[in-house]
């Protein structure tokens, strides 16, 4: 804090720390803070101490040593307002408003009326006159100037309130303010954070000491060089600092969790699986209460952490919930052979084995896994059941598993039998033993059935099991002790499977698998059988055809096991290698379709001379195909027809040729250099014709093969006349018109001239468009003129010619022929020279 010292017999002003102030004569102390900043004056000796609401002391030196009758006074500034201090005696501070500060300095009536400003006080605190004569003063009403002696003015008006803010990392603060004038930033409690000048264009930057990151509120106040104060600025620094980890207590049930934290700060529980389970906010006071979702009292650690209303997150702590809840039984198995008991529990639990009159016959504590394994004692194995409970860490006893000790004595063999239809095995064993019939080679039960109370049993064997193969039984006991195994064989009522068949390309043989010792028998259409042979020990067979089957008919192979039981039948399709023979085809009058006879079912395809496929059609059942085109051959094009029957034989192709309904392109044509010939490219075999602009022929010729032609022309064209080129094909199809230009290169003719009388001008007749030009006997260029559509034009010389000159006049055409020149004389108008 600043204080400023006005020495009251000179109006000096001197700007002191606040926290060190020395009077070396009477003065007045102003002191830029809040009168709710002070709450006490104290007189020690000559020195006057202002005690501050936070806690820190001002000494002011000599406040109370007086010259020639006149005494010290206190006076504090807020914003536009002077406060008088009462510091007559000690005690709790009073203040009465002030008008200014020419009251109290000597020569202002004040001290002649008995002594500065504590002469002022009766009348200041009484409040009467504070309405007639207390007054704004350093920025509010009142006057701004005041004499402190002969010839000295001061400067008491306060700049008004700067602009602030503060930025975004706290560490400074940067506004707008009167140039030159000192900003003090400073916190809460008024202390100091930082100062600076204001520069020439009116801004300022000050460093903070400290960099307010917390949402502090610090005031700005600017002074200026008469160290008149401004009204303070607020302005809020940024939050960026996270609050202190809270405090926290879960209640001896788990359902809420209480503590200590951030003023308006949430805290959030989480589980142990960091799912939140509760929030709160803390209130004023710093407290808070969270109610769990879910309550824990199983053990385990919460997390609580808070987080401010900037967002900044506190570091957690760590709480850990009560354990009430008794864990669920174990799970428990027992091993008649290593004698043990083991199963999962709640890791860390103690697991205890009881028998059944309570005696403990083992016990251990469960793994971090939850699996545990007790080994017992071997008298235990005597049928009678255990009692396994398991105990958590917190004491908690969970409800029992009861073990029963196993049957180790397994049955004898069962008695077993086939029936003669092998639909089922009968026989006698231990009653409630559970019978199984197995295949021997595989291993894979067939039928299972439990034996009766008065031990017999019966096991429905599935269609195909019985095929004079051999099967052993079973039986096993509740305890699942297997008895020794019966063998049983089995009669053969099973048909064997279906073969598997393949005929050759060629239609000669038919190979496959089958049953081992079975015959295959392969017929052919009508029935009449075509071969034989029997299936040979590794299931293969191979069947000669007689006489070969080639000709895609149906061949039925079965196959006969040595019981006589006959398989299904399989249909195998004997190959067709034989092509059908070429179709006859013709193209419709419009190219859009090929019509024509095939083989019943085999399918058309019409494909064009690069072998692209135009169409495709199936031969119906009387013969007949129509095949329309994908894209109509009008243009005389070669196609090619063809049939494939259903073995994709394909017949040798047939030719025939589209109409020829197009008219060629129109040609690309040139008139040579010399305008005698015109040549270009066209449709091979087409003829090329020439005709003038009036349509008169003037050559025609063949386009050869390579697409080339070229036409001699009957008269040459070489005056860039425009020309019509066309072609015809064989089929009398005309081909649009190209125009063409002969090259012009001929010299316009028919150029007359005349010069008028004064010399001017020259006239006359010409070729339209070409350009006119005269020229004096230096050849030089003195007039030019376009010939008009008419054939007449008129040439104004730059110069007159009228000492009879003898002028050159030419005509150039477009393509810059130029005439042949015509002369003529200029008037004579010009006197000679003397």
């Amino acid at each position: 804090m600043r204080a400023d010292v006005i020495d009251k017999s000179t109006g000096n002003i001197v700007h002191v720390p606040g926290d060190s102030i020395d009077l070396s004569s009477p003065s007045v102390v102003r002191l830029d803070i809040d009168r709710s900043q002070i709450t006490a004056l104290e007189r020690q000796g000559n020195d006057l101490i202002v005690h501050l609401a936070n806690g820190e002391t001002i000494r002011v030196s000599n406040f109370y040593v007086q010259t020639n009758g006149a005494a010290s006074d206190l006076v504090v500034r807020e914003g536009d307002h002077l406060w008088l201090a009462n510091t007559a005696a000690s005690g709790p501070a009073r203040f009465a408003a002030l008008h200014g500060i020419d009251d109290l300095l000597i020569g202002a009536g004040a001290e002649a009326a008995g002594g500065g400003g504590g002469a002022l006080l009766p009348v200041l605190l009484g409040g009467a006159a504070v309405a007639g004569g207390a007054a704004a003063l350093a920025g509010g009403g009142g006057s701004s100037r005041g004499s402190s002696g002969p010839g000295t003015t001061v400067d008491t008006t306060p700049p008004t309130a700067p602009t602030a803010t503060v930025s975004g990392n706290g560490a400074s603060v940067t506004g707008t303010g009167e140039a030159g004038a000192t900003v003090q930033v400073r916190d809460a409690s008024g202390a100091l954070l930082g100062s600076g000048t204001v520069g020439s264009n009116g801004s300022y930057s000050v460093t903070l000491t400290q960099p307010q990151t917390n949402g502090q509120t610090v005031t700005v106040t600017q002074a200026d060089p008469a160290g008149n104060v401004s009204a303070p600025t607020t302005a809020h620094a940024p939050d960026t600092t996270p609050p202190a980890a809270p405090t926290g207590t879960v209640n001896p049930n788990g359902t809420i969790v209480t503590g200590t934290g951030e003023p308006g700060a949430t805290v959030t529980v989480r589980n142990g699986s960091d799912a939140v389970i509760g929030t709160a906010v803390v209130n004023a006071q710093g407290n808070y209460s969270v109610t769990l979702t879910t309550p824990q009292n199983n053990g385990g650690t919460l997390t609580v952490a808070q987080t401010d209303a900037a967002g900044n997150g506190s570091n957690p702590i760590n709480l850990a919930a009560p354990d009430i809840t008794p864990p669920s039984a174990p799970t428990a198995i027992m091993d008649p052979h290593t004698f043990t008991v083991s199963g999962s529990a709640e890791p860390g639990a103690t697991v205890t084995v009881t028998d059944a009159d309570g005696r403990p016959l083992g016990g251990t504590v469960a793994n971090a896994d939850g699996g545990y394994s007790i080994s017992l004692p071997p008298a235990v194995f005597d049928g009678e059941p255990v009692t396994v409970v398991q105990t958590d860490p917190a004491g908690n006893h969970s409800p029992p598993t009861i073990v029963t000790a196993p049957d180790l004595s397994p049955p004898a063999a069962p008695t077993a039998g086939v029936t003669p239809d092998g639909t089922a095995v009968t026989g006698t064993g231990e009653p409630g033993a559970t019978v199984t019939v197995r295949d021997p080679d595989t291993g894979t039960s067939v039928g299972t059935a439990v034996v009766g109370s008065n031990g017999s049993y019966t096991v429905p064997l599935a269609p195909g099991v019985s095929d004079g193969g051999t099967l052993t039984v079973t039986q096993t006991d509740p305890s699942g002790n297997v008895s020794p195994p019966t063998s049983v064989t089995t009669p053969d009522v099973v048909a064997p499977a279906a073969p598997t068949a393949t005929i050759a390309a060629d239609g000669t043989a038919v190979t496959g698998t089958g049953e081992p010792g079975a015959t295959v028998t392969i017929t052919g259409p009508g029935g009449v059988t075509v071969g034989t042979a029997v299936v040979t020990g590794n299931g293969s067979y191979f069947v000669p055809l007689a006489p070969p089957q080639a000709n895609g008919g149906t061949l039925t192979v079965g196959q006969t096991d040595g019981a006589g039981n006959h398989s299904p039948t399989v249909s195998l399709a004997a190959p067709d290698i034989t092509p059908p023979a070429a179709p006859a085809a013709s193209v419709s009058a419009d190219g859009t379709t090929v019509t024509g006879t095939g083989e019943p079912g085999a399918t058309v395809t019409v494909h064009d001379a690069a072998g692209n496929p135009l169409g495709t059609a199936t031969v119906a059942a009387n013969g007949s195909y129509t095949a329309t085109l994908t894209t109509p051959q009008t243009n005389g094009q070669l196609l090619q027809v063809t049939q494939a029957d259903a073995a994709h034989n394909v017949s040798t192709p047939v030719t025939v040729t589209a109409p020829d309904l197009t008219a060629p392109a129109a040609p690309v044509a040139s008139v040579s250099a010399d305008g005698t010939a015109v040549t270009g490219t066209g449709e091979p075999g087409a003829t090329v014709t020439v005709h003038d602009a009036a349509g008169n022929p003037l050559g025609t010729g063949t386009v050869a093969a390579d697409g080339s032609f070229s036409v001699t022309l009957t008269t040459p064209q070489a005056n860039g006349q425009l020309l019509e080129v066309s072609q015809t094909d064989p089929a009398g199809n005309a081909s649009p018109e190209v125009a063409v230009h002969a090259p012009d290169i001929t010299a316009p003719l028919g150029l007359t001239a005349a010069i008028g009388a004064g010399g001017a001008v020259v006239t006359g007749s010409g070729e339209p468009g070409a350009t006119v030009t005269v020229r004096d006997p230096a050849g030089t260029a003195i007039g030019t003129a376009t010939v008009a559509a008419n054939g007449s034009y008129t040439a104004t010389l730059t110069t007159p010619q009228t000492n009879g000159q003898l002028l050159q006049v030419t005509q150039a055409d477009a393509a810059h022929n130029v005439s042949t020149p015509v002369t003529v004389t200029a008037p004579d108008l010009t006197a000679p020279a003397a």
